[in-house]
């Protein structure tokens, strides 16, 4: 019996994952569309954005397809969804075509580069939000 990878076990994850998140904004466009989307107790209560601040609205503002505004309240939303993408189009090929060799195997480059760019977001943003106020 073949050993499973940490390829295998990320992309099996990700498409369970992928899977409930569709069923999940299914559920939301159906029934909950117009219910708003609460707000951020960290804003709320210390008057600075947190690193996950925007991404309800971004990912969001992707569902509706709108790449601009998804960006716009935070990166880090899109560049995951493309990362991810990316990955689980290069493994399943790999996987059709029985490769050994992977397009795009697993590296944590990815993710210290996500953790990057919301870091980067919440510091720019907050340093915006204290010039302006």
């Amino acid at each position: 019996m073949k050993a499973k990878s940490l390829d295998d076990y990320i992309y099996y994850s990700l498409i369970i994952t992928c899977i409930l998140l569709f069923i999940l904004a299914l559920v939301y466009k159906c029934f909950f569309y117009n219910f708003k989307i609460g707000y951020c107790a960290i804003y709320d209560k210390l008057g600075i954005y947190c690193p996950g601040c925007g991404c309800t609205r971004a990912f969001e503002a992707l569902l509706h397809f709108n790449i601009k505004a998804s960006i716009y309240y935070n990166p880090t939303v899109f560049y995951s969804v493309i990362i991810l993408f990316c990955f689980l189009l290069t493994q399943t090929i790999d996987r059709i075509i029985k490769s050994k060799k992977h397009i795009m195997p697993y590296s944590n480059f990815y993710l210290y580069t996500g953790i990057f760019i919301m870091l980067s977001n919440c510091i720019i943003r907050n340093m915006f939000n204290i010039y302006i106020n």
